[in-house]
């Protein structure tokens, strides 16, 4: 994986937040799973960001539930 490459926190957070603007099934399950070794709070904190839907899919998922 990806993250085992990096060393640097920075580095880390930066290939969370860019894992999860992607937001593929696959980027996502890369993401938990590193949530669960990680041990830098700032990454597992970029982490946990970058997995939470974003409000434009919670908004869509709201209204096709409405529309049942």
């Amino acid at each position: 994986m990806v993250y085992e490459k990096y060393e640097e926190p920075l580095v880390r957070r930066h290939v969370a937040w860019a894992l999860g603007e992607i937001g593929t099934a696959e980027c996502l399950a890369a993401l938990r799973t590193r949530l669960e070794i990680e041990a830098d709070a700032e990454v597992r904190g970029e982490i946990e960001e970058a997995i939470k839907p974003s409000s434009q899919e919670v908004e869509g998922l709201t209204e096709t539930r409405l529309g049942e």
